[in-house]
């Protein structure tokens, strides 16, 4: 159904060519073998009579056989019998109808016990002229589970036979699927495909980041490259200098896996080989490392990664040792 509605999308919607059609030509509608299942199955656990003539033959004669012994058993909920029931109804203990017969009146009508009341003050009779009736339908209730697996067997041997098909559409569907995300992606957070830069530089014009309320957000503008391969970002507390640095990363990645970013036009960007971050606190108490520590360890794993097309994020470099000693360390680790 959806391969079949995604084709007819692209066929009345369809305005100029575009890269997706050779996708959208790759889906192969199976219509016979999706009405097969859907004029069959109803809802999850329900298949419709018409799903086959012996079904619709065996529900026709399961109706007629409980109007059968509803009849059978009106006699005693509405006849002489109805002073000996509880109530004068009919019920169903384990599949079978049965009325409910005063303990004390046990003898007065003959059938088949299947249960007591908690009370114990009721016992639930299957009265004898009904048992053969209530054989009846208990062989046409198994009839009818048989019939339905005989029917989703059917299907699925139908399902089978263009199972290909199915796998070939699937991987379409959720290429279409992947690709309309981005494009609804970059319409909620109004994002522009920027130039990509030859040269190892980067121009964020009113950057937001994409996880910030867009009602919110202070855009930034971040500018490094063309001779300027380090930017130092001071300032106090609660700033905006983590989300700056996390901004830039998070666009630069964005751009680089082919997703539009929140900034304005004439920004540009360029390709890196690595993004490489340290930001946050990755204290491990299961390794036993301290802040300055968890740091380090992951400053020198870095160090051993970077490249000259590499982007660097540090958030708070020295953080959480001697503030003399920490600020040598950053100035020797912005060197290296």
């Amino acid at each position: 159904r959806t391969t079949r509605s995604l084709l007819e999308y692209i066929r009345t919607n369809k305005l100029f060519e575009t890269s997706l059609d050779e996708i959208f030509a790759n889906l192969t509608p199976q219509r016979q073998v999706e009405e097969h299942i859907t004029s069959a199955i109803l809802a999850e656990d329900q298949i419709a009579d018409n799903a086959s003539p012996q079904l619709s033959d065996i529900r026709r004669k399961i109706r007629a056989a409980n109007n059968k012994i509803k009849d059978l058993l009106s006699k005693y909920t509405g006849g002489a019998y109805s002073k000996y029931l509880q109530e004068n109804i009919v019920t169903q203990r384990s599949g079978r109808y049965v009325i409910p017969v005063k303990i004390e009146c046990k003898n007065d009508i003959k059938g088949l016990i299947h249960d007591t009341s908690a009370s114990g003050a009721t016992i639930f009779v299957e009265p004898y002229d009904v048992v053969e009736a209530n054989n009846e339908l208990r062989e046409l209730e198994s009839a009818e589970v048989h019939e339905i697996e005989r029917i989703l067997a059917s299907l699925s041997s139908e399902v089978d036979g263009i199972s290909e098909f199915i796998r070939q559409n699937y991987r379409n569907i959720t290429e279409l699927a992947f690709i309309f995300a981005c494009g609804e992606l970059s319409f909620r957070m109004k994002g522009i495909a920027p130039a990509i830069s030859e040269e190892k530089s980067i121009f964020l014009r009113r950057a937001r980041h994409p996880l910030i309320d867009k009602d919110k957000v202070v855009p930034v503008d971040i500018e490094i490259g063309r001779g300027r391969d380090t930017l130092i970002i001071t300032g106090p507390n609660t700033g905006g200098k983590t989300v700056s640095l996390k901004t830039l990363g998070l666009l630069t990645l964005m751009a680089q896996a082919g997703l539009h970013i929140p900034v304005d036009e004439s920004s540009e960007i360029c390709v890196f080989d690595n993004v490489l971050a340290d930001i946050g606190d990755e204290q491990s108490i299961e390794q036993s490392l301290s802040t300055f520590s968890a740091h380090m360890v992951n400053i020198v794993s870095m160090i051993k990664q970077i490249t000259d097309r590499s982007l660097v994020l540090f958030d708070e470099l020295g953080v959480g040792t001697d503030p003399i000693e920490g600020a040598a360390l950053a100035v020797a680790i912005i060197e290296a």
